[in-house]
């Protein structure tokens, strides 16, 4: 498996009193060339800003090499990490090649210009480069240069190269070699972003893509598992998108199924269907409280004189009463979840132990798994926070509660009930949580009559009305 060298988790970003960026997750491997596709000029250039460190995250966590970076430290490491070769040049054109690519070194350079002379022979050698060493940059060619500024970054031990928008500056050919040139780098230990609009992307240099329409990602892909039709009905049509996203992200077979309900019939649901597959995120919105009070019933087993199947994993699945069906692996997160489910007199540790503890043997005798818990929920939760009784906690730390003891039980599959108001502060947070849940690989089903206007999260959607589930 590889490793990890960058990553954005759940970033915002608001650039001249507009959000840009909404919800970006962004996770690039080591020797990868990860392509990214953008349907805004603008969001393009802001996360080309932010790559860089000329700009800062409003909300979100970056990683560098796994490690969290703290805010205040996030631009400088950026700087020191990331390269910028796009179609303006960003080389010295009073410069030799040979002084360029060794400019960082430019207070020692001309006391001994003979040996980095001859570690810029040796560097093009090795990469088997047919450029002049002595040639002057402003003679270069587009081509050339780009050749130049790779080598540059690789001088510079940077360890991820952003290229945007080169190959609708370079010919077929050109394209070609700079791409070998790139295996090559990878095999260094260098990885790659290439940020192209839908038409100028080529798919067949890439390892994954990650596709960002309107400031938020919309998916994942395996490069060899998606083409460009399929891409121009993700930007270009918006029914059915999401359903094309799960399709690719979690390949949607009988394999990745964690829950499914079957023809489920009694005197006021008909002949209800629907499945759920491994961090998939399916949404129904009911229009009636009779239909979904039914569903709902029948899915915490207070209810069972009805006809028709339901599956977990592929097994029958009797629900248990009540809606604490851990032991069944599906957990609830009810309306009105914070005055509901937490406990105000426990400390905010004994509320997320709970229902862990009925999992795990002997969870209070050992001290080992608080100790995981603070480190699981540390880029989460202020483990100083753990102590503390929850009326002590801010709402905000309250909600991150009801969510993260879900994350550290890891259910299969998490009914959310009504999860957002009209009207709610906390809906961005909690779309953050369930968000990252599915990230987790944890199957969530959201029942709710009201959805958020500027609601980031995708998937499945379907219609619950009078008893008649439809998917439009």
């Amino acid at each position: 498996m590889k490793e990890e060298l960058f990553r954005i988790n759940h970033g915002t970003l608001t650039y001249h009193n507009r959000m840009l960026i909404e919800n970006i997750n962004l996770r690039v491997l080591k020797s990868e060339t990860h392509g990214i596709i953008l349907d805004s000029t603008e969001v393009k250039n802001v996360l080309i800003k932010l790559l860089c460190g000329e700009l800062k995250l409003s909300y979100g966590k970056v990683y560098i090499m796994e490690n969290l970076i703290k805010d205040a430290d996030i631009n400088k490491k950026l700087r020191n990490h990331v390269a910028l070769i796009d179609q303006t040049r960003h080389l010295i054109p009073t410069l030799t090649i040979y002084e360029n690519i060794y400019f960082s070194q430019f207070h020692i350079l001309y006391l001994n210009p003979k040996h980095y002379y001859k570690c810029a022979r040796n560097l093009f050698e090795y990469f088997n480069i047919d450029i002049p060493l002595d040639k002057p940059v402003k003679d270069l060619t587009i081509y050339e240069g780009v050749v130049i500024e790779l080598m540059t970054a690789y001088a510079l031990e940077r360890k991820l190269i952003v290229l945007s928008n080169i190959t609708n500056i370079l010919n077929s050919i050109e394209v070609a070699s700079i791409f070998n040139l790139i295996d090559k780098l990878k095999k260094k230990g260098l990885s790659f972003l290439v940020i192209n609009n839908i038409e100028d992307m080529k798919l067949r240099y890439t390892d994954r893509l990650t596709i960002i329409k309107g400031g938020n990602t919309i998916g994942i892909f395996d490069s060899k598992q998606i083409n460009k039709d399929t891409l121009y009905r993700i930007f270009y049509y918006d029914q059915e998108n999401t359903d094309i996203q799960h399709r690719y992200k979690y390949n949607n077979n009988s394999s990745n199924e964690i829950f499914s309900v079957h023809n489920l019939t009694d005197d006021i649901l008909k002949n209800i269907s629907f499945q759920v597959h491994k961090g998939e995120i399916v949404r129904i919105l009911y229009t009636d409280e009779t239909s979904v009070n039914r569903l709902i019933s029948v899915l915490k087993g207070e209810h069972t004189s009805f006809v028709g199947n339901i599956l977990l994993e592929g097994h029958n699945f009797k629900p248990m009463y009540g809606y604490m069906n851990y032991k069944n692996d599906i957990g609830f997160v009810e309306e009105d979840s914070i005055e509901r489910m937490l406990f105000k007199n426990l400390s905010a540790f004994d509320n997320l132990s709970y229902p862990l503890s009925n999992k795990v043997k002997w969870f209070w005798l050992k001290n080992r798994y608080k100790k995981s818990m603070e480190i699981q929920l540390q880029d989460i939760l202020d483990p100083e926070k753990l102590k503390h009784t929850l009326s002590a906690l801010s709402p905000d730390d309250q909600l991150k509660i009801v969510y993260c003891k879900w994350l550290l039980y890891n259910p299969k599959l998490l009914i959310c009930v009504k999860p957002f108001s009209v009207a709610d502060a906390q809906n961005q947070l909690t779309e953050k949580l369930i968000t990252l849940l599915s990230e987790r690989g944890i199957a969530i089903l959201i029942i709710t009559s009201s959805w958020p206007s500027f609601s980031s999260i995708n998937g499945k959607i379907l219609y619950l009305r009078n008893g008649v589930l439809e998917n439009k």
